[in-house]
């Protein structure tokens, strides 16, 4: 991954994250992409991108296991 991260001014400012993967898991992140590109017609994105992408969706998935009721919140005691 030795692409350079870019800011995006209109996003905020992005921080530069390096990572290490060990070759097991570079295999896990490329069949990752390739299901994405086969499941997105033809979609292309880079190692970093699919790490970022992996990454959101895994803390998605994590909050949503933290918040009672799926989600969804109630202002009712």
């Amino acid at each position: 991954m030795a692409s350079p991260v870019h800011q995006r001014e209109a996003r905020g400012a992005m921080t530069p994250v390096q990572v290490r993967l060990a070759a097991s898991e570079l295999a896990q992140l490329d069949a990752f992409i390739e299901h994405m590109r086969l499941t997105s017609h033809g979609l292309h994105v880079s190692r970093a991108q699919a790490l970022r992408i992996a990454a959101l969706e895994g803390l998605r998935s994590l909050m949503l296991e933290a918040t009672p009721h799926g989600g969804t919140r109630s202002s009712a005691p």
